[in-house]
This record gives structure tokens, sequence and C-alpha cells, in this order.
């Protein structure tokens, strides 16, 4: 694989990868190939059937039993399809109280909790069915 900066060959090794790109802290992928160049230091991570993994991360999220932080909520959001204003509304909440649950400056209710868990399956399960 050459390096899309400098064109130099990378070298690809296949490792344990924290995957911060989803925006979620707790999340490690094994066994997958990063490569990197030894020239420039540019590091590209090859993470097969994306979709296929943010569904089993969202799936994961909505079966834990702890309640959700604002990191889970904007993730699951997200992977709806949804902008922050229309989730909002659907969900029958303020913007802004929505945005602060996101940025974990206000603690969801068990019933808020719950309703974002079954919003997000209802738009899931419209698109993959």
């Amino acid at each position: 694989m050459l390096c899309l900066c400098c064109d130099a060959e990378m070298k690809c090794v296949k490792k344990t990868h924290h995957y911060k790109a989803c925006g979620l802290n707790n999340v490690y992928l094994e066994n997958i190939e990063v490569c990197t160049c030894e020239v420039c230091g540019e590091e590209e991570v090859i993470i097969p059937c994306l979709p296929d993994l943010h569904r089993l991360i969202g799936q994961s999220l909505i079966e834990q039993k702890q309640p959700l932080t604002g990191n889970e909520v904007r993730f699951l959001r997200k992977h709806a399809g949804m902008p922050a204003k229309r989730f909002a509304e659907i969900i029958a909440v303020d913007n802004a109280t929505l945005s602060r649950w996101e940025n974990n400056n206000q603690s969801i209710s068990p019933q808020n909790d719950r309703l974002i868990r079954m919003v997000y399956c209802a738009i899931i399960s419209r698109r993959f069915c």
C-alpha cells in the first residue's frame, strides 16, 4: 500500500486499534490492519465493513444494562442519521437539553434513556427492513 501523503511504501501489521473516530472511548478493534509510512509517519487504518461495525456498536449500546452516556447518545443519533434538532423533536425535548445530554452536562432520566433506545431501534429497523 502506498502512503497517501508521500507515495512511499507503507508497512502493514495487524493489531488492536483504539477506534476513537466513532466518538466513543471504549471501542477497541482486534486484528485490524494498520499501515504506517516509515517516511512521513502517516497511518492508515483499514476497517472492513464499517457500516456493519457501526450497526454492531449501536446494538451493543441499546442492549447494555447501564444508562447511556452523552457520547453514546450522540453515537446513536448520528448512526441513525439524525440532525440534533430533528432528534430532539422526535424525543420531545428541547434542542438545548439534547446538547447538555450529549456533552455530559445533564443526566438523562431513565425514561428518556429508554425512549432514546426505542427511537434508535425504530429508525434503524426501518432502514434495514
